[in-house]
C-alpha cells in the first residue's frame, strides 16, 4: 500500500526534503501528497492558468481552470505569447 512518495521518505535520510509535483488542482490534492509524507508540493501547469491558485486553493469548494486554455485566456492572465507558442508542444494544453 505505498504509494511512490512513501518510497521516496522511507529511503531517504529524516533531513531530506521531499518535494512532489504532478496532478496537483485542488487543496484536497495537495493536502492527500502531505499526508502521503511528502514536505512541499509544487504546481506547474495548473498555476499557469490558476495564478491565484495558492489563494483560491482555500476554499474547499474552488474548481480551477483546466485545458486545454485558449491564448485569450492566457494572456488575460499576462502570458506572454513566446510563452503560449512554447505551451503549443504541451499536448492537449492549448486550444
Amino acid at each position: 500500500d505505498k504509494t511512490i512518495i512513501k518510497y521516496y521518505r522511507h529511503a531517504l535520510p529524516a533531513d531530506v526534503t521531499v518535494m512532489v509535483a504532478g496532478e496537483i488542482w485542488l487543496s484536497q490534492d495537495a493536502e492527500k501528497r502531505i499526508a502521503e509524507m511528502a514536505d512541499m508540493i509544487a504546481v506547474g501547469r495548473m498555476a499557469i492558468g490558476n495564478p491565484d491558485w495558492p489563494k483560491l486553493a482555500t476554499d474547499e469548494n474552488y474548481q480551477p481552470a483546466r485545458p486545454p486554455y485558449t491564448p485569450e485566456q492566457l494572456n488575460v492572465l499576462a502570458v506572454s505569447d513566446k510563452f503560449i507558442t512554447y505551451l503549443r508542444r504541451w499536448e492537449n494544453f492549448i486550444q
